[in-house]
């Protein structure tokens, strides 16, 4: 599992707490990806004229997660996560879900 670090949270510098929390999950294995834009940025990526500029910035991120053997990718950010659902072949999920599978 690798986590994508959303670019607004991480210039928050709030990854930690996300991090904090995913690392109390027993048995968790997770890997925190280099940070890089996914280049939704908001709903710039969707706008057509937008998307293959949006799909360049993102590339080395997409790159990135198909290289990493992982089976699953866990973000904070929507937009984020259909970006990357969009542009690589793994599931993405909110670190809740994560949480709340562990607490069930």
């Amino acid at each position: 599992m690798v986590y994508h670090t959303p670019c607004h949270m991480e210039k928050m510098g709030w990854t930690l707490y996300t991090l904090e929390l995913l690392r109390k999950i027993p048995g968790l294995e997770l890997t925190v990806l280099d940070s890089q834009c996914c280049g939704i940025a908001g709903t710039y990526g969707f706008k057509k004229e937008n998307y293959p500029t949006s799909q360049a910035i993102g590339a080395p991120l997409f790159r990135q997660i198909e290289e990493s053997g992982a089976d699953l990718v866990v973000t904070d950010c929507e937009t984020c996560k259909w970006q990357i659902e969009m542009s690589t072949s793994l599931r993405c999920e909110h670190p809740i879900t994560l949480l709340a599978q562990a607490l069930a």
